[in-house]
């Protein structure tokens, strides 16, 4: 995939352009707590793709960046990047590898052919193995479908964290749905987060034939039902307790194990302080006791 990418797209490097993106990547892979070089690919019409196993990279497509404003191209690189931070790699190259095969002529149709020359049972051997191979495909198309939204809609809500809030995101979902000017109203937001919710509804009462959807359009972004998906968790009580930080991270661990050495060491500033305090006790009540002793022998009738 690395080889293809350098063949095909133009790869993002420092001073050149949209270097920025460099940058974002960077910062948004701290917010994860992740340590990980992933290349960041730009095409002209090449679409926004998530690629690779173990060497993963992320192509954007140049119309669509230059589409939309800085805050919801660093959403969009978030969201990407989502698909690297849940190791959703192997499940898009596993499923990659089934479109390329489904693409290439099928050895299986060239022995089909010859098992329905068998006098007798060749018909039916035929129409079996072609019932087979459409219910593996639909299958395919389906579980792909499926797992792909889950874990866009995953990568939407992980990279609402690295920005602080939905409001990127659901400008990003509203241009993309809509265009134009319009997309800004917020009637228009808030048409399309209920009309995601709609979609969601017939889903669940099972109305939406979703293997269908994957067919009619298996890479389109499903704008509506992520807004909706976002909005509903962004309101939710987990995403309030994590925004207030109820999840540990690796940072914050470690700012809490620095405050702690911290208090450690102010704690051991104070007992020597104290052991101190006690030795000065200790010779003041020394002192105190021989001067007392003093007084005494002065005042009594023998040292008169």
């Amino acid at each position: 995939f690395v080889a293809f990418a350098d063949a095909n797209f133009y790869r993002v490097v420092e001073g050149g352009p949209y270097a920025e993106l460099l940058a974002w990547r960077k910062e948004i892979f701290a917010c994860w707590d992740l340590e990980v070089d992933v290349p960041i690919y730009v095409g002209s019409g090449s679409g926004t793709k998530v690629r690779g196993c173990k060497t993963p990279l992320i192509v954007l497509d140049r119309a669509v960046l230059d589409a939309i404003d800085v805050d919801e191209q660093r959403f969009l690189l978030a969201s990407c990047l989502g698909h690297v931070f849940f190791g959703n790699l192997r499940i898009f190259a596993f499923y990659r590898l089934m479109e390329i095969i489904d693409k290439l002529p099928s050895m299986t149709s060239i022995v089909t052919r010859g098992l329905g020359m068998i006098p007798g049972i060749g018909n039916t051997i035929t129409k079996g193995v072609e019932l087979a191979r459409t219910l593996n495909n639909q299958i395919i198309r389906k579980t792909n479908l499926v797992i792909g939204q889950r874990q866009r809609v995953l990568c939407d809500r992980l990279a609402c964290l690295a920005m602080g809030g939905q409001e990127p995101a659901q400008r990003y979902f509203a241009r993309i749905a809509l265009g134009g000017e319009k997309f800004e109203d917020p009637i228009v937001r808030a048409a399309l987060i209920k009309q995601g919710g709609e979609v969601l509804a017939r889903f669940d009462r099972g109305e939406v034939d979703v293997n269908m959807l994957s067919v009619v359009g298996p890479d389109d972004p499903f704008a509506a039902l992520r807004a909706h998906k976002l909005d509903q968790w962004s309101k939710g009580e987990r995403s309030g307790k994590i925004a207030e930080g109820y999840y540990v991270t690796r940072q914050r661990l470690e700012d809490h194990l620095k405050a702690d050495a911290e208090i450690e060491r102010e704690i051991s500033k104070l007992e020597n302080r104290l052991i101190e305090l006690h030795k000065q006790q200790g010779k003041l009540q020394e002192e105190l006791q021989r001067e007392l002793a003093r007084r005494s022998n002065e005042s009594s009738p023998s040292g008169g």
